[in-house]
């Protein structure tokens, strides 16, 4: 990335006046994004699924393909250009929690679902199986407690994201985890 912010330098590309487009990948993209907001570029932060829309048929798939594909994308659709901006810290911590938070709530589920099955084998046969796995959900379900511990913290010291928890909250039917979705999608 370092290496590519030089050429442009050199190639004297204004960075103020030039807008980087690049597709939501997820974590992989967040090294590009950090690097980028450090540097006060314009960002542009496009969903992967807008961009399959936009290329047609395309056969074969490696890094230079999609990057014409992005750049061309960038090219003709520049009017729908909006700028981004990294989250706060805050809002970082709780978007990896969450993330985090939802992979065990998934493991637990799994893991769940295989006590199902085991009404139906012989007592002997699943014995230690299912003591492993009762474990494994305990273990999980701690993990768990802890992410959430950790979600209500950052709660706890951010005042402003704590009092925007609260007016979501106020709505009937709307609980914590509900309102931390909608906090971290807005």
């Amino acid at each position: 990335i370092s290496t590519f912010i030089k050429y442009i330098q050199k190639q004297k590309i204004d960075l103020n006046s030039t807008i980087f487009c690049v597709e939501n990948t997820g974590v992989y993209g967040y090294i590009l994004l950090t690097f980028l907001s450090d540097l006060k570029a314009n960002i542009w932060f496009v969903s992967p699924i807008e961009i399959n829309k936009s290329k047609g048929m395309i056969r074969g798939k490696d890094d230079k393909k999609d990057a014409k594909i992005i750049a061309n994308y960038a090219l003709s659709h520049s009017y729908k250009f909006r700028a981004f901006n990294m989250p706060a810290k805050d809002l970082q911590k709780l978007k990896q929690l969450q993330t985090l938070r939802e992979n065990y709530v998934d493991i637990v589920k799994n893991l769940s679902s295989l006590n199902e099955v085991n009404d139906f084998l012989a007592k002997d046969i699943i014995k230690v199986s299912k003591k492993i796995n009762e474990e494994m959900i305990k273990n999980t379900e701690k993990s768990i407690a802890k992410i959430e511990k950790e979600i209500e913290a950052i709660f706890a010291e951010n005042v402003d994201l704590n009092n925007q928890r609260k007016l979501i909250t106020s709505i009937p039917g709307i609980g914590k985890n509900t309102a931390l979705y909608l906090i971290l999608s807005s």
